[in-house]
């Protein structure tokens, strides 16, 4: 069989190179000239979406953005939530079952209960609500314990 010679690929093929240093030089300026409109471009914009927040009034627009915020904020609450319910129940019941982090230990389980804080509750002294006994107080696992056991204000959502 004869061989046939090979092409490069359409996507390897480039534009001959430009050798005379005029249109070097004019091709640089033109690469700088768009960049500099694309930079005022943007400046444009904002500055027009300035205006516009400056037309419609501060107080409007901050209440518009911060109820805006406000709405996401509960969003990405109740879909964390959701994602974390089976696990912190699943601690709990761990808890109640004397495992820890460390895995299972019977001195602690036995003598070291009362040193240590009770943020987890039992799986069986709850009646099997997921409620936990905290000082005669009982806590459902629900967003605002979450938000809790992570250290942030529920007052905040």
């Amino acid at each position: 069989m004869p061989s046939l010679p090979l092409s490069a690929p359409a996507a390897k093929r480039t534009r001959p190179a430009i050798r005379d240093p005029e249109t070097l030089g004019l091709m640089q300026e033109k690469a700088g000239l768009q960049r500099q409109l694309a930079r005022v471009k943007e400046e444009v914009a904002l500055l027009e979406r300035c205006l516009a927040l400056s037309e419609k009034g501060d107080k409007q627009v901050v209440d518009g953005l911060v109820a805006k915020w406000q709405v996401a904020c509960s969003r990405a609450c109740e879909d964390l939530f959701e994602l974390l319910k089976p696990v912190m129940e699943a601690q709990r019941a761990s808890a109640a079952l004397g495992f820890g982090p460390a895995g299972f230990d019977d001195e602690k389980s036995n003598s070291g209960r009362a040193a240590e804080p009770k943020d987890e509750g039992d799986g069986a002294g709850d009646g099997g609500d997921g409620r936990s006994e905290e000082g005669g107080e009982s806590e459902d696992i629900d967003i605002p314990y979450m938000l809790k056991r992570f250290g942030i204000d529920p007052e905040l959502f």
